[in-house]
């Protein structure tokens, strides 16, 4: 099974240039902590997935890959 935050994440990170170190200061974990989930060998929190949509205006159904957009 495709871990598609994983794949989500590291897209958006990448398409909108911003470091691990930035993305993870922005919503309060550790750099560590967005590896682990860019590698999928962790998931976020309900909480950091909210935060995530929150602070950069993405949907969790999109971060999660239920929907495309």
């Amino acid at each position: 099974m495709n871990n598609k935050f994983a794949e989500r994440l590291s897209e958006f990170l990448r398409e909108e240039k911003i470091s691990q170190r930035q993305f993870a200061n922005s919503i309060g974990v550790t750099a560590a902590c967005v590896s682990y989930w860019r590698s999928g060998k962790k998931q976020p929190t309900a909480e950091n997935l909210y935060l995530i949509a929150k602070t950069y205006n993405l949907s969790i159904d999109f971060l999660l890959g239920v929907r495309d957009y």
